[in-house]
């Protein structure tokens, strides 16, 4: 019995030893940004701190730790430094801890041994190392196929001829029928970023979209009687990420739209019909932080736009129904999460089930702005959480079937 229960600890123990602990995660390479000649910056800042600028392709990244390539064994860093790079989305760093890690010479240890810094790195703000002055960030136009495609539903390609994002059949699902949105959108959209710094903290920082938006779109809805609750769709999203240099600090920012689609009925009886606007309009909005009061305001006002509305009505039923288009643009400085930016096109319809009512149809672009609470990478008094409305201009417009045309016309009461 006893050469049983030695023999089954010995397996255990042979068993645990065959159970090798999974593998470290391994650092990751950086990527530089493309060289862009879309933006520009122009800056007059004094740095209280001067990082030290790393070569992206020397960079290996794992989360808060840095690995840096040695070769030649030039590299100084030590506590309390702050270290910068066009890594990936930015990388701005204070040094917790530096080592170089070795190679064994046998016999003896030479400088051409050390080939690799490991850092360890924490947290740290622009406005830590900039003392006063300011900087205007141009971020260029944001035509639709300039932007690294990372995401887009079924139906929905990029014409690069044009510039334009067009849909085709695109399906958002209610739970009593399906949405199919068509059309196109057009954008050449430009950001700009103002920051200014004084005494060591941020003064003022603004954050803005200029440039057209242009949309055509055109939803057709079949559905069944009943209260259908339309999930959000992902039309499009993409990716924009440009490299600037404040001084001789690199600072990455990424902009990030996305387009989605979304819509709500409740309807008396089943319908088909669709609706459309062509909303065209000039932005000029966004948000700012003012240090002096540590808080977050909008800017901008209420845009000139079209709606040019378009309605039919084939199989009537009375109730409600809308849909929208949300096209919402976020932004990162060095990887952290700041503004987002949004143009939401929307319809709401009270259908009448007679043909000479048709429907009574509210159209508008409600343009809004947020700030996320983290958001601290330039000062540590942004990181407060902000949202605000800035413009939701509604027209009404009553679509009746007019019989000289053989068609719904829709025009304001």
């Amino acid at each position: 019995m006893k050469r049983v229960a030695l023999l089954g600890a010995l397996l255990a123990v042979g068993a645990i030893a065959c159970q090798q602990p999974p593998a470290p995660p391994t650092p990751q390479a950086c990527t530089t940004p493309a060289a862009d000649s879309s933006g520009t910056v122009t800056e007059n800042l004094t740095f209280s701190t001067t990082p030290k600028k790393l070569n992206p392709d020397d960079v290996q990244v794992l989360g808060n730790d840095v690995y840096v390539d040695d070769a030649k064994n030039l590299l100084n860093i030590n506590k309390g430094d702050v270290i910068a790079s066009n890594c990936n989305e930015g990388l701005l760093r204070r040094v917790v801890s530096a080592s170089p890690q070795t190679v064994n010479v046998p016999g003896r240890l030479t400088p051409q041994a050390i080939r690799k810094v490991y850092i360890q790195t924490e947290d740290v703000a622009l406005e830590d190392i900039v003392s006063d002055g300011d900087a205007t960030l141009n971020y260029g136009d944001l035509p639709i196929t300039n932007a690294s495609t990372v995401g887009v539903g079924p139906g929905v390609r990029v014409q690069d001829l044009n510039a334009t994002l067009t849909i085709k059949d695109f399906r958002v699902p209610v739970s009593v029928g399906n949405l199919t949105f068509n059309g196109s959108v057009t954008s050449t959209l430009n950001p700009v970023f103002k920051l200014a710094f004084a005494n060591g903290k941020v003064k003022n920082f603004e954050a803005s979209l200029t440039g057209n938006l242009n949309l055509n779109i055109l939803g057709k809805l079949e559905a069944t009687a009943g209260v259908g609750v339309g999930k959000e769709a992902l039309i499009w999203r993409g990716s924009y990420i440009r490299a600037f240099l404040l001084g001789a600090v690199p600072m990455v920012v990424v902009i990030e739209p996305q387009l989605y689609a979304g819509a709500n009925v409740n309807l008396q009886g089943s319908a088909s019909m669709t609706a459309g606007i062509k909303p065209s309009f000039g932005a000029g909005f966004g948000v700012k932080y003012d240090g002096a009061t540590k808080k977050w305001a909008s800017i901008g006002s209420n845009p000139t736009f079209n709606l040019n509305p378009t309605f039919e009505y084939s199989t009537k039923a009375g109730g409600t129904a809308s849909a929208y288009v949300r096209f919402a643009i976020g932004i990162k400085f060095y990887g952290a999460a700041g503004p987002t930016i949004e143009a939401k096109p929307s319809l709401d319809l009270t259908l009448f089930d007679t043909a000479a009512k048709g429907a009574k149809l509210t159209a508008g672009v409600t343009g809004s702005v947020g700030v996320q609470a983290g958001f601290k990478v330039l000062g540590a008094g942004l990181a407060v959480t902000y949202s605000d409305t800035i413009f939701d201009p509604k027209t009404i417009f009553n679509c009746t079937f007019n019989n000289a045309q053989s068609k719904y016309v829709c025009a304001t009461p």
